[in-house]
């Protein structure tokens, strides 16, 4: 902790205190989902386990491996945490917590009063105010913040099933107690404080991994009244469904952004550019199209469907229609 000898004139005595990585699973509507991922189909152990760096300002500061314990042959949950589940058949037991000790690297800070009681020098330390009570940092320590490291060569397993969230926690002495202080900062330089955790000690270095759910989403197609559901066919065609955060960043991605739906037997069709019509018959050669804003068109049939009803599977028909003064050629698929 620097150039301050704290055993003379006044020892400070220094809380038992720990670091711990812990990680908590939150799959308490569904543990067996859990089994799934730590167990083979048999009952016997996938022995799964996840490594994660701790990293501050410097870089990697160490690595921490939590799940199966390859010395022991079972995984180490949090004793309290672990229940029975029934997996393929076999009773194997699933935890909520993994956790482990490490050694960190702490700061150090005291108040105006415990300065004065260990007779230290004031004017040597940048010293803040928080709560109405001046602190002094004799040692800065360091903001840490936790990654999960993938296995080599699958580097999307960690964000596929489970969202993981790491806070930043900033361990430091306050007066011989562990706690986590939040600073402010300008250009990395320590401003301010901003906040000292209420508990009396760091209660660790929390990551939590949550189970994604799952969005499902259904079509309802109905005919141009609005309200007559049109039958279903295996006929596929496509839509892009747009997911948009109310934070940034937020929880959603691009993922799966190109979602597949069903069509509807002799009733939808599109063209090149995958706009889709309604196309109803409108005598010989020609072609009612209503368009998905429900602009309609009247359309003259092409080619080998020029002196013939308009089909319902049919494709590609040449058509040619007119939007505002825009003469429009396309080929209609069914």
């Amino acid at each position: 902790v620097g150039p301050v000898n704290l055993e003379t004139p006044n020892p400070m005595p220094l809380t038992a205190s720990e670091s711990k990585l812990e990680k908590a699973w939150v799959v308490e509507r569904d543990p067996g989902i859990l089994a799934q991922l730590l167990y083979n189909e048999d009952g016997t152990s996938k022995e799964f386990s996840i490594e994660y760096g701790i990293y501050n300002e410097a870089g990697l500061y160490t690595n921490v491996r939590l799940g199966w314990d390859a010395e022991k042959g079972e995984y180490v949950w949090e004793p309290d945490s672990v229940r029975y589940v029934t997996y393929r058949g076999h009773r194997v037991p699933v935890g909520m917590r993994w956790t482990k000790d490490f050694a960190i690297a702490t700061g150090l800070m005291l108040s105006e009063s415990q300065m004065e009681e260990h007779e230290l020098d004031k004017t040597a330390y940048p010293h803040y105010n928080y709560g109405g009570t001046n602190y002094y940092i004799l040692e800065t320590g360091h903001d840490y913040t936790v990654e999960e490291i993938p296995p080599e060569g699958d580097s999307s397993w960690v964000t596929y099933e489970f969202d993981f969230v790491s806070p930043v926690y900033h361990p430091m002495l306050v007066d011989g107690k562990l706690k986590s202080v939040t600073f402010n900062k300008e250009n990395d330089v320590i401003t301010g404080i901003k906040e000292i955790s209420a508990s009396d000690w760091l209660a660790s270095l929390k990551v939590e991994n949550t189970l994604r759910g799952y969005i499902n989403l259904e079509k309802v197609v109905v005919d141009k009244d609005g309200h007559t559901l049109l039958p279903e066919d295996d006929t596929k065609f496509a839509y892009t469904v747009v997911l948009e955060n109310d934070t940034d960043p937020g929880p959603f991605t691009s993922e799966g952004s190109n979602v597949p739906w069903y069509g509807i037997s002799g009733l939808f069709y599109h063209d090149n550019d995958y706009n889709y019509y309604q196309a109803e018959p409108n005598g010989v050669g020609h072609v009612t199209l209503t368009d998905e804003h429900g602009n309609t068109f009247d359309a003259i049939c092409g080619g080998e469907y020029a002196n013939i009803v308009f089909p319902e599977d049919v494709g590609p028909v040449p058509l040619t229609f007119t939007v505002g003064e825009e003469t429009k050629n396309i080929l209609l698929y069914g």
